[in-house]
């Protein structure tokens, strides 16, 4: 999956203070997150990340994006 800044995402364990939503702030080998609740900041590696986001909520990319298809449904 590709991942732009700003996207936003679903994880599938809700972080500590009680949201699931997070805000992707760098992308790379790793993902730099921050949480939309408490404004914590996460670095996981791609494949911790992809094994435990949800589905994508909000994507930064201006429409035609890559990622439109996925917006809104949960990644196997």
């Amino acid at each position: 999956m590709i991942l732009y800044v700003g996207d936003k995402v679903m994880m599938r364990k809700q972080h500590p203070c009680g949201n699931d939503i997070w805000k992707i702030t760098y992308v790379g080998a790793d993902i730099k997150m921050r949480c939309e609740k408490c404004g914590r900041i996460v670095m996981l590696d791609r494949p911790t990340f992809d094994k435990r986001m949800q589905k994508l909520v909000e994507c930064a990319m201006p429409e035609g994006g890559a990622n439109d298809d996925l917006i809104g449904k949960e990644v196997p």
